[in-house]
C-alpha cells in the first residue's frame, strides 16, 4: 500500500475534495520556462493563516503532488482564484519542486514549475531570488506565508497556503506511519481501505510477478541456447 492510499484510506475522494492516484512518479530534471497559456476574468477574495508545520517539506510536497487537501474554492494569499489543472510532478534534481504543472490563476492559464516550502521565507533563506533557474516558477506552495517573494527576474510569485486546508486525518495518518514499529508499517492500517480495491491490487501484483518470472525464464533459456533440460536443473 503506498502513502497515497495510507493518508486517503484508500477510498475514492468525493467530487471537488480530495484526489490520489497510485504512486509517486518522478520527472525529467528539465525546468521547463514559464508561458501564458489563456486569459480569463477572475475574482478576489482573503485568504487565512496557517498554524506551524511540524512535519519534513517532502510531506507538503506529496500532499501538493496528490492533490491530498480541500480544493473548494481555492485562493492565493491574495485573494485571486486558484484553479490547479496539474499540480505537477515531483522530481530530485535540482531546481524547483514539481515540474511540468498548469495552474489557472484568476483566469490566466499558467504552465511552469512549482516550488513548495513549509513558510514562505525558506525562499530566501535558500538563496532562490538569486537563482534563475526558479525564474519558472509559475506558483508557491506553503504551509504558511510569512512574507511575499520574488524571482531573479523581480516577478512577485502568486502563494497558496495549505495550512487551514490539510485535514487533520490525513496528518494522523501519516503520524502512524512513520511510528509504526512493524516490519511493514502501513500493515496496520490495511482495515482501513476498500477490501475490493485490495483484491484487485494483488492480482495485479501477482500478474506482475509472474511476467517479471516468465521474462527471466525466457532470457536465461536463451543463454543456454534453448536447452530446456538444463534450464530445468538450474530453475
Amino acid at each position: 500500500m503506498g502513502l497515497t492510499e495510507m493518508l486517503t484510506g484508500g477510498m475514492a475522494p468525493p467530487p471537488g475534495g480530495l484526489l490520489s492516484t497510485d504512486a509517486l512518479k518522478y520527472a525529467r530534471s528539465r525546468v521547463p520556462g514559464t508561458f501564458l497559456v489563456s486569459d480569463r476574468a477572475g475574482t478576489y477574495g482573503s485568504g487565512q493563516r496557517a498554524p506551524t508545520f511540524p512535519y519534513p517539506e517532502d510531506l507538503l510536497q506529496f500532499i501538493w503532488e496528490q492533490q491530498l487537501f480541500d480544493r473548494r474554492d481555492l485562493r492565493a494569499t491574495d485573494g485571486r482564484p486558484v484553479e490547479v489543472l496539474r499540480a505537477g510532478r515531483i522530481q530530485h534534481h535540482g531546481g524547483p519542486d514539481l515540474i511540468d504543472a498548469r495552474i489557472r490563476i484568476a483566469g490566466q492559464e499558467w504552465a511552469g514549475a512549482v516550488e513548495v516550502h513549509v513558510r514562505a521565507g525558506e525562499w530566501y533563506a535558500h538563496g532562490h531570488q538569486h537563482d534563475p533557474a526558479y525564474d519558472g516558477v509559475v506558483l508557491h506552495v506553503v504551509h504558511q506565508e510569512d512574507r511575499p517573494v520574488r524571482t531573479s527576474a523581480g516577478r512577485l510569485l502568486p502563494t497558496v497556503e495549505l495550512g487551514p486546508r490539510i485535514p487533520e486525518e490525513r496528518l494522523a495518518a501519516y503520524r502512524r506511519l512513520m511510528s509504526a514499529r512493524s516490519w511493514v508499517p502501513c500493515a496496520g492500517e490495511l482495515h482501513r481501505t476498500d477490501r475490493h480495491r485490495n483484491t484487485s491490487w494483488l492480482e495485479r501484483l501477482a500478474v506482475e510477478r509472474l511476467e517479471r518470472r516468465s521474462l527471466d525464464i525466457a532470457i536465461h533459456l536463451r543463454e543456454l541456447a534453448g536447452d530446456a533440460d538444463e534450464l530445468l536443473h538450474h530453475l
